[in-house]
């Protein structure tokens, strides 16, 4: 009788496909190809959010405004000053250790870490060794955008849907030494894919994490204002309208065979600033590793 059952039950799991999601190699110029195409992506997206922030009458009213010269570089008198500043600040950020953070694999997943197959930045965007320790970093630019971010290759042996999740940390925040009036700072994550290096993407999803026009303290004796915050990568939401927050992963994709997906992870933030306006913002995260949950592909009649 046993081994009856046991003879059943191995032909229902045999009957059912495995799904199977692995990583790929690629060649150096498959990489710079894939690159320049999440670059122009990210600059068309990036644009819009500047348009959004800033037009021509702020930028014609900003024009007439006397400048604080006793707050002149947030009272630290130099540019000089103002960049050691700054630049101790952020170096402490970068160089603390990474978070802990309690997480359940599903079973069933697939886990995977560094290192990752691409990192990418623009702007004032840090990903040098991202794609070997999971960590990106960015800092303004003075009128334009910064982002950097992680790639992984990804293809499959059955048709496929695929859950796709980040997993790790990220962390913001934003600083004014002096009232900046005219000053604007936009930020988030976002996470990208392509299907077999097609130029636009299969999926691209965009998380704002603060959004700030004009900087003014609130307290008389206190001269600065800003703002931080963290948390998961996953968990990343715009703040929410209407129906409420789209999280930023998992992100859901029909996989077929013989495609080969490229899935982008990475941050950005936006700027308007006048010339040596005493402000800063930092956005980095940090992603140890992946998770991959894999069942049949969904099928729209």
């Amino acid at each position: 009788m046993y081994e009856e059952i046991k003879r059943r039950l191995e032909e229902r799991i045999s009957a059912v496909p495995p799904f199977s999601i692995e990583r790929i190699a690629i060649g150096s110029t498959d990489g710079e190809r894939d690159t320049s195409l999440i670059s122009a992506h990210v600059t068309l997206e990036l644009d819009r959010h500047m348009s959004e922030m800033y037009d021509d009458t702020d930028a014609s009213e900003a024009a007439v405004q006397p400048r604080d010269t006793v707050r002149e570089f947030g009272g630290l008198r130099t540019r000089r000053q103002l960049e050691k500043h700054f630049l101790e600040r952020l170096s402490v950020d970068i160089s603390s250790p990474m978070k802990t953070f309690d997480f359940t694999v599903p079973t069933g997943s697939r886990v995977f870490g560094p290192p990752y197959d691409l990192d990418w930045a623009e702007g004032n965007g840090i990903a040098f060794g991202g794609r070997v320790d999971g960590k990106v970093n960015t800092i303004p630019t003075r009128n334009g955008f910064t982002a950097a971010g992680i790639g992984f290759y990804l293809t499959t042996n059955e048709p496929s849907l695929a859950a796709i999740t980040p997993q790790g940390t990220y962390e913001w925040s934003w600083l004014a030494l002096e009232n900046l009036p005219f000053a604007r700072s936009r930020g988030g994550m976002g996470i990208t894919i392509y299907t077999n290096a097609e130029p636009q993407p299969t999926m691209s999803r965009q998380q704002v994490l603060w959004s700030v026009s004009g900087m003014i303290s609130t307290n008389s004796t206190v001269p600065w204002s800003g703002q931080n915050g963290s948390g998961r990568i996953a968990d990343a939401a715009s703040p929410a309208f209407g129906l409420g927050t789209v999280p930023l992963a998992p992100a859901l994709l029909n996989m077929v065979p013989g495609s080969r997906y490229l899935v982008w992870v990475w941050c950005w933030q936006t700027s308007q600033l006048e010339q040596d306006d005493s402000f800063i913002a930092f956005l980095s995260f940090s992603m140890p590793f992946v998770t991959i949950n894999a069942g049949p592909p969904i099928v729209i009649r």
